[in-house]
C-alpha cells in the first residue's frame, strides 16, 4: 500500500503550484521512510529511503498510515 501511496503523490503533484519552492520531507508509511524533495517545483523521490541527513534534515516530517495518507492526497478525507 505504500507503493500506491507514493505513485498517487507523484500522480497528484501539481509543479505549477510548487515553482519556486526547495524543501525537503520526511515521510514514514507504517514506519518505512520516505525522503521527499521539491526542488523549484520539481519533485523527486529518492529510491532507498530516507537521505544519509536523516530524518532532522528534513523540513516537515510526517507519520502516518499508507490508507490515510492517500484518503489525504485524493481528498476523501479533510
Amino acid at each position: 500500500m505504500a507503493g500506491v501511496s507514493v505513485l498517487a503523490l507523484r500522480g497528484t503533484f501539481q509543479s505549477g503550484v510548487a515553482a519556486g519552492l526547495t524543501r525537503r520531507y520526511e515521510l514514514m508509511l507504517d514506519r518505512r521512510p520516505v525522503s521527499i524533495t521539491v526542488d523549484n517545483g520539481q519533485l523527486g523521490i529518492p529510491a532507498g529511503g530516507p537521505g544519509d541527513d536523516g530524518p532532522g534534515g528534513a523540513d516537515a516530517a510526517l507519520s502516518t498510515t499508507p490508507a490515510l495518507f492517500l484518503g489525504l492526497l485524493l481528498g476523501q478525507i479533510r
